[in-house]
């Protein structure tokens, strides 16, 4: 229920933002943060008429004149895809499995006005450095 309900808060945030705004959206494992997107994605297309295509090249969602990008969060090197990028909004998912140096280079990137952060969690003990670092 907290990956369903996360993405559904995030796919609405990402429709009330204004035009050409840039969301991203990173998880340990591609596939399954594309699978999750794709569920909620179906629903709100047919719930709410919104329509998406997905650039399997570029790993982006487009909705309308938005973007999602998906980035992958399992290795150091991971972050050089976040880099340069000024962000609207950032989705985590299963965050504790993540890299530190992708958390902060997304934070960083989550630059504007109305940004907002969402993420999905289980961390195993509160010495997580999530509970450390970020909570």
């Amino acid at each position: 229920g907290k990956t369903y309900i996360a993405i559904y808060i995030f796919i609405l945030r990402v429709l009330e933002a204004k035009g050409g705004s840039l969301f991203l959206a990173t998880g340990y494992n591609l596939s399954v943060l594309r699978n999750n997107i794709e569920q909620i994605f179906d629903e709100f297309k047919m719930v709410y008429n919104r329509d998406y295509t997905y650039n399997s090249l570029l790993y982006r969602y487009q909705i309308g004149n938005k973007t999602i990008r998906l980035c992958g969060a399992n290795n150091k090197r991971s972050y050089y895809n976040i880099r340069g990028c000024t962000a609207t909004g950032w989705y985590a998912n299963e965050i504790v499995l993540q890299e530190k140096s992708v958390i902060y280079e997304c934070i960083k990137r989550v630059s504007t006005v109305k940004r907002f952060k969402i993420w999905d969690t289980n961390p195993a003990s509160s010495q997580h450095y999530i509970y450390r670092d970020f909570i």
